[in-house]
């Protein structure tokens, strides 16, 4: 479509330029005499499409050509317009899409500021690039169009014009390999800037609670100064490029009409004419340079966007299975080992979590209380033993499916900037106004919700901070239990809370007992208090385990339960 359009565009703007040949040169009075070779001609092709070439008839022709031309390119250009949209879109969405199949391990090494610069400076500098390859074949098209006008008319002052701008693009391509290195280190420099700034924003509360602005300043101001010297060469380059190209047209046009008066003695319509196309011509060898060089300047942009959606895709999770899994009495872990890089966290795992009842996994820090639910979760795979659902290994079924079936609940919850409902849902459309109301009178947060304003519909503040600590908890058990999960899993969802806020949601977990199976890690008592087993932890071992009340033990077969 956009070749298409411009070719025809084209065709439309030569036939006007070399319409203008004998509009001239009746408006100069020479249909007197005897017109040039190159007048005679063009009037020849006008009369046989049935032009009459008197100089209303021709300025009118000249003027519909040009008009053509310009809506035939605004056609073209309007394409590219959507199709840069439908690419920095297109990027965006290919990128989240792989973000959310990788591996639970690839977050864990991948700095957020990194990615969050791909998704919005990356991806809106790689749609530039595109206009600027687009603009470049609008300008190639235009200069192709007035070389062959210019050939028509005098083939030694097409022929200079050709040479001299070739010249030119080879002797200031310096200044185009220096603005390209000068966008390789604006994309590296602004990704360390964005990454930096995204730690900085995240710890913001602790570091001005301990007025340690400067240090993170210094650290900032240190990456900004990188960007600050390569956009500065990206200007020198770009403007040095511009003064250039704008000395050296000059002195064409100036050379050519010397040339075109004094030795090959053009007449004043075609003299008139060519200054125009030379000045043309050279002008758009100027754009394409720069046009040329803008798009070198953003293309590291673009192929460092195609490398991080590479390397997210090279860590897509795959799924063991398309089975769903069924949990009828218990997942059972049975001599877990597993380590993170030289660092071994569980040493011979075993444990039960009976369905419909409520087990908490206590120890000190490091004993690999959350390995344990991050391996249920299946983000990692135990290096030897095996984790069961029932009598059937976890890896035969599907793992999204799985997941599915889990609702879980952080340390730190971290709410969205928006409205209560959409923390629940999550965008869940299927997901009904009841259904949330529900999953909030099971987090015991019904109440204080509807004493706000707009209820449901009221704003949450930036990671919640318009809420209290126990409201924050509140929403995020809601938000795992709106879907009817079978698992619900707990990380230390009340240690930052008051003794009052604590027993509140203890009292509303406790009532979940019977419904749905909770897995609680914890330091504090009061869900031991609740727990029907309780295992702890130390060194990577079940060191103890306890219970409220007997469970029935189900034994998977070849376990021996001793």
């Amino acid at each position: 479509m956009v070749f298409l359009c411009l070719f025809m565009g084209g065709v439309a703007q030569g036939i006007g330029l070399a319409s203008l040949l004998p509009t001239i040169s009746i408006a100069l009075g020479d249909g007197n005499g005897t017109p040039s070779q190159t007048v005679a001609t063009v009037t020849e092709w006008l009369n046989f499409v049935g032009i009459e070439p008197d100089i209303i008839t021709l300025v009118v022709f000249v003027v519909s050509t040009l008009i053509l031309k310009n809506i035939l390119t605004l056609v073209a250009m309007t394409y590219v317009g959507y199709t840069v949209a439908d690419i920095t879109t297109n990027f965006r969405r290919d990128l989240v899409n792989e973000l959310l199949l990788v591996r639970w391990g690839f977050f864990t090494k991948q700095p957020l500021g990194k990615i969050t610069n791909a998704l919005s400076s990356e991806a809106n500098r790689a749609g530039e690039a595109y206009v600027r390859v687009a603009n470049l074949i609008v300008f190639a098209m235009q200069a192709l169009v007035y070389t062959v006008v210019a050939f028509f008319i005098s083939w030694q002052a097409a022929l200079m014009a050709i040479v001299v701008g070739i010249s030119v693009a080879l002797s200031l391509g310096f200044l185009i390999r220096s603005a390209k290195r000068a966008g390789i280190k604006q994309t590296r420099y602004t990704r360390s800037f964005i990454t930096y700034l995204s730690d900085t924003l995240n710890n913001i509360k602790p570091i001005k609670a301990m007025g340690r602005q400067s240090d993170f300043k210094r650290l900032l101001d240190k990456n900004i100064s990188k960007l600050q010297r390569a956009l500065r060469k990206q200007v020198i380059a770009k403007e040095a490029l511009k003064a250039s190209n704008e000395t050296l047209a000059a002195m064409v046009i100036a050379f050519g009409i010397t040339m075109a008066i004094v030795y090959w003695g053009f007449p004043p319509a075609e003299l008139a004419v060519m200054g125009l196309v030379l000045a043309q011509l050279v002008k758009n060898f100027n754009k394409m340079q720069t046009e040329y060089q803008k798009a070198v300047v953003a293309e590291s942009a673009y192929y460092s966007l195609l490398e991080q959606i590479a390397e997210t895709r090279a860590e897509r999770e795959p799924d063991p299975s398309s089975k769903k899994p069924v949990l009828e009495r218990l997942c059972h872990f049975e001599d877990v080992h597993f380590s993170h890089p030289h660092c071994p966290v569980l040493n011979g795992v075993t444990l039960d979590f009976y369905k419909k009842a409520i087990t908490v996994l206590t120890g000190p820090s490091g004993s690999g209380k959350t390995t344990i639910t991050d391996i249920l979760l299946g983000f990692y795979a135990p290096e030897t033993g095996q984790v069961l659902l029932d009598e059937r290994p976890l890896q035969e079924f599907s793992l999204r499916k799985w997941r599915s079936m889990i609702g879980y609940v952080p340390q730190e919850p971290i709410l969205f900037h928006d409205t209560i409902l959409s923390n629940i849902t999550l965008g869940n459309a299927e997901v009904s106004e009841d259904n949330v109301k529900n999953a909030l009178r099971l987090a015991g947060g019904l109440e204080f919700v509807e004493k706000m304003q707009m209820g449901l519909y009221s704003d949450v503040g930036e990671k919640g901070t318009m809420l209290s600590g126990g409201q924050r908890q509140r929403i995020a058990i809601a938000r795992a239990l709106v879907c009817n999960p079978t698992i619900l899993i707990l990380d230390e969802v009340t240690s930052a809370l008051d003794p009052d806020s604590e027993q509140e949601i203890v009292q509303n977990i406790r009532g979940l007992s019977g419904k749905i199976t909770v897995v609680a890690i914890t330091h504090r008592p009061a869900f031991v208090d609740i727990a029907d087993r309780v295992y702890h932890l130390n060194a990577g071992k079940v060191s103890s385990v306890k219970e409220r009340t007997p469970i029935t033990d189900f034994v998977p077969v070849g376990i021996n339960k001793s």
